[in-house]
């Protein structure tokens, strides 16, 4: 802006002169009329601000890595004026490093409504924050600016984007039945009946093959006809998948190993919920040494699950997953469980599970590191190994069959 004033100073030295070498009146007017434009576009610019209007649109977004996402702002503009020129500097982060990145954002807009978007993308999974700071308008030669946002505001407008790991799709189904573990639910299919005498499912007509003690005596008598009751099916929520988010001194290390654990344990998460199966997913946070877990359900339940994972995922954690699990949920019983870690103490966290598994089968995934496949925790009989590297993520994750007794990788 400070070259464009010289530039226009210097045009009006050069008017000026030719001014006062010439006695041509057309000069005269020349050098009056830009003499008073500036004044005049300084106050058209303070009224165009006053008719100007801008915000955020989309204050949330949640987007898969290496997929581009655009930060939208709606402009506007009841001034019967274009805006020649205007920015919007933003300020923005991964959460899990302290490290601020500015960007300008520059526009012109038409009168009335306006979408401008800046197009973005991550490389790796993480919770993301952006911070509109202040927005400028300027006049049509660029000679002044007028400031619509006032940062002491600025916080009002923070932008938080959640992006997700990749999910791959895993050719095998993951739960293992387990006849060692009574499937005792607390809640029952809505559109699948069972065995489960606690709770009826449904009263139909008798049909060849039913039982004699299923039939609903109060019911025959009303309807004139045999009718039998249909037990509940019990909801099985026996499946655990635990995942150590690790601790690295390194932030690019950091945000490496953190994306691949998630997309390992997100993959995983997600085949469940196709599979109908409920579950738990636990984590380890950092504060006050505690796990925090999630039953999911339902896709809205992973994506909830998947949105705290990657707060979690911001502070560096001194937590040893297996250890804090087991004394907050002591005294539960699983049919499979799942452990998902890039920890160098892998075995000997995995061998804290195995002898407090409880019958429940032991699925251990390794991301990264050597595994030890000699090793006696592996000779154990219902204990699934496998290993996930970092470079051949989306092979290894496909080739992923825990029933098999691990992925197919390169030594």
């Amino acid at each position: 802006m400070f070259r464009r004033k010289l530039i226009y100073l210097c045009f009006l030295g050069a008017l000026w002169i030719l001014k006062v070498l010439y006695l041509f009146r057309i000069v005269s007017l020349l050098f009056y009329l830009f003499l008073v434009l500036p004044v005049i576009l300084f106050l058209m610019l303070q009224w165009q601000k006053r008719k100007v209007t801008m915000e955020v649109m989309n204050r949330n977004i949640m987007v898969e890595k290496e997929v581009p996402y655009a930060v939208q702002f709606l402009i506007e503009n009841h001034s019967h004026l274009p805006i020649y020129r205007g920015e919007i500097l933003l300020r923005y982060r991964n959460k899990a490093s302290e490290r601020w990145k500015k960007e300008w954002l520059y526009f012109t807009a038409e009168t009335g409504s306006s979408v401008i978007k800046l197009q973005q993308v991550s490389k790796y999974s993480a919770s993301l924050e952006c911070i509109p700071v202040c927005a400028n308008i300027y006049d049509m030669l660029g000679l002044f600016r007028a400031t619509k946002w006032k940062k002491k505001t600025y916080q009002l407008r923070r932008i938080e984007i959640k992006v997700l790991p990749k999910l791959h799709a895993l050719l095998e189904k993951l739960v293992r039945p387990n006849p060692s573990v009574m499937v005792e639910g607390e809640r029952y299919s809505d559109h699948k009946g069972g065995d489960d005498p606690a709770q009826v499912f449904d009263i139909r007509t008798y049909q060849d093959g039913d039982r004699l003690n299923r039939i609903h005596w109060k019911m025959t008598v009303k309807k004139d006809e045999l009718m039998v009751k249909e037990f509940g099916f019990p909801i099985d929520c026996s499946v655990l998948v635990l995942l150590d988010i690790g601790k690295w001194n390194k932030e690019e290390q950091q945000l490496k190993m953190q994306d691949a654990l998630l997309e390992v344990a997100l993959s995983i998460s997600c085949q469940l919920v196709q599979e109908e199966q409920i579950h738990y997913l636990a984590w380890n946070v950092a504060e006050d040494s505690k796990i925090q877990r999630q039953r999911i359900a339902s896709e809205e339940d992973f994506y909830l699950a998947a949105g705290s994972l990657l707060e979690a995922c911001i502070r560096k954690q001194d937590v040893t997953t297996p250890a804090a699990y087991l004394s907050e949920y002591a005294q539960e019983q699983y049919s499979n469980i799942f452990y998902i870690s890039a920890s160098e103490k892998f075995e000997e966290d995995a061998g804290l599970l195995l002898e407090n598994r409880k019958s429940a089968w032991l699925h251990l995934i390794q991301v990264g590191g050597t595994m030890k496949t000699q090793s006696e925790l592996y000779q154990v009989s219902g204990v699934y190994p496998a290993q996930v590297s970092v470079e051949h993520l989306a092979k290894d994750m496909s080739n992923l069959l825990l029933w098999e007794g691990g992925a197919s990788y390169e030594a």
